[in-house]
């Protein structure tokens, strides 16, 4: 088994008629799934608990057939995600976007310093450095120049999606938002 700890993949080791079989590229734990009425199904149900694995032992969120942008539009408050290492936004909701005055096209290309003032840069940097899973109030700057003060709760993800690996993400809701 070629072990692979960036991208963990679910490789299929055995297909019979009535079962599927398969293993974690990463760690080499089976997964096992009867074929009830198609392939197709206990390919899901293998898929399923693949995900579930990689998401409580190797600390994956793994979307394969729900993207990135598309989880984050479905929320009903503002958010977005980041990278951690590079400040760059990966995706951002409608409401967000609406919010900080930006088109889907421009805030593919911003960092999060865009929405932060010169001086509230360095704060950004030690929010950064600590621990996901916190409520805080920061202050965010539109498109526009105005200043808004936003409750926020973030909580840190490791994303594996489209072949990429994310070991660094910020998952940000913006829970509370105020015109300073």
């Amino acid at each position: 088994m070629n072990v692979d700890l960036e991208q963990p993949r679910l490789l299929i080791t055995q297909k019979t008629a009535s079962d599927l079989n398969g293993e974690c590229s990463a760690c080499g734990r089976s997964f096992h799934a009867f074929v009830r009425t198609t392939e197709k199904d206990a390919l899901w149900l293998l898929t399923r608990s693949f995900k579930l694995h990689c998401r409580r032992i190797h600390s994956l969120v793994v979307h394969p057939a729900l993207p990135v942008d598309e989880m984050v539009e479905s929320l009903p408050l503002p958010a977005y995600v980041c990278a951690k290492s590079t400040r760059k936004v990966v995706a951002a909701n409608q409401r967000f976007r609406q919010v900080m005055g930006y088109t889907a096209d421009e805030i593919g290309e911003l960092r999060l310093d865009d929405f932060r003032a010169p001086e509230d840069v360095p704060c950004l940097l030690e929010s950064l450095q600590r621990a996901g899973g916190a409520m805080v109030d920061q202050r965010y700057r539109t498109k526009e120049g105005r200043f808004l003060q936003v409750r926020l709760r973030y909580q840190d993800i490791n994303l594996f999606q489209n072949e990429t690996a994310v070991r660094d993400a910020r998952f940000v809701v913006l829970t509370s938002i105020e015109a300073v």
